[in-house]
């Protein structure tokens, strides 16, 4: 099952805690938003919205070629 993780960049999430959540899926996309807190959707919709869109495209896309 593909997960998308959209997190604000911060020195919480570490490279450790990255790799971790990576871990999980062998389908995970981790992506960091710079300059965001809470509320990436309200703060940056437009590069939220399109990690969601790309997120979405490649799921549909692999899941009709195989």
């Amino acid at each position: 099952m593909p997960v998308l993780v959209l997190n604000a960049k911060s020195a919480t999430w570490t490279a450790d805690y990255q790799d971790y959540v990576r871990s999980l899926s062998t389908r995970t996309e981790y992506r960091a938003f710079e300059g965001v807190g809470h509320f990436l959707m309200l703060e940056k919709p437009r590069e939220f919205n399109a990690a969601l869109w790309n997120a979405a495209e490649s799921t549909i896309w692999s899941n009709k070629r195989g």
